[in-house]
């Protein structure tokens, strides 16, 4: 009955808010450590909202939380590691990709996005694939300055594990409900 009512309230409370779900690539370790290090480089200049690092993979969507674990279950099953190729820096002016490192969307990621995708049923959207290394509202004038100062950042780098995670973009938090290894 307790567990009842718990996936009842979520259910609820995730309908009538702005909450939603994303799914998000993980990198290895050695990796993840030094994109950590750069987010926290470029956030030292311009403060910004915590976050992990993360190559997002499908975002925006809603559904019953047990449901979905049972999904991604069966995706990390069906999907192995793969490379992503990042490619320098950009920025655009928006909130969630204000400053990021570039990746490629290769069919490789195309098709894990694919999948992922069609088993949660999410609304087909514009994919832009980047790895967010500053979210905000900075002039474009800052963001040059700050991307200047960087090394170059041109490499293949893999994907470990799909990260289940609920979004509440209004008050810029974000929780990590289950990582599934690939």
């Amino acid at each position: 009955y307790l567990y009842f009512s718990i996936f009842l309230y979520d259910l609820i409370s995730m309908e009538k808010s702005h909450l939603s779900y994303s799914i998000w690539g993980n990198f290895e370790n050695k990796t993840k450590l030094y994109l950590e290090k750069l987010k926290n480089k470029v956030n030292d200049s311009f403060k910004g909202p915590k976050f992990p690092i993360h190559l997002t993979i499908s975002s925006h969507f809603k559904g019953k939380k047990i449901e979905i674990i049972k999904k991604l279950n069966l995706a990390s099953k069906k999907i192995k590691k793969f490379t992503i190729e990042t490619n320098n820096y950009d920025f655009r002016k928006k909130f969630f990709q204000s400053i990021f490192i570039k990746v490629k969307l290769s069919k490789q990621l195309k098709s894990k996005k694919k999948l992922i995708d069609e088993l949660l049923n999410a609304k087909k959207t514009f994919y832009h694939p980047h790895i967010s290394l500053h979210y905000g509202n900075l002039s474009n004038t800052d963001k040059k300055k700050i991307i200047s100062n960087l090394n170059s950042y041109k490499k293949k780098i893999k994907i470990v594990e799909i990260w289940f995670v609920k979004n509440n973009e209004k008050k810029l938090k974000w929780k990590i409900i289950k990582k599934f290894k690939l």
